[in-house]
């Protein structure tokens, strides 16, 4: 099949990386933020910072966000960051409440699906087979 821009496939690798740098950072925005000054609003429905749930929540993200950013373990960071996120929703799902907006939940898991099928692209530790 013919391509608007053939010349643009030769830059494929380049997209996972980027969406890989972008969940990364967004994911580690929030657990800044939440570990600053309670501002992030993907955390907030998991309570006060001294819950062990909310410091554990924290901490994966963490992991996660630095194995995404290395390219380590990029399709189980993956699916890792999606079950977390769908483990936050059903949490807020339980007590009735609403939190984050579903358009930016539903994007992330987008991307982190996207990361899924497509690997981890240029720049990182994992490689292709």
């Amino acid at each position: 099949m013919l391509s608007l821009f053939p010349s643009l496939l030769t830059y494929q690798l380049v997209v996972p990386f980027v969406l890989r740098i972008a969940l990364a950072v967004s994911l580690l925005s929030c657990c800044y933020k939440k570990v600053k000054s309670d501002q992030c609003s993907f955390f907030n429905c998991w309570g006060s910072i001294s819950d062990n749930r909310l410091k554990a929540a924290v901490i994966f993200h963490f992991m996660v966000s630095i194995f995404l950013i290395l390219g380590l373990f990029t399709q189980a960071a993956a699916i890792l960051a999606m079950v977390g996120i769908a483990a936050k929703e059903l949490v807020l799902k339980q007590r009735g409440e609403k939190c984050a907006d579903k358009a930016t939940l539903v994007l992330l898991i987008a991307v982190c699906f996207s990361l899924l099928i497509l690997g981890p692209g240029i720049f990182s530790i994992d490689l292709p087979l």
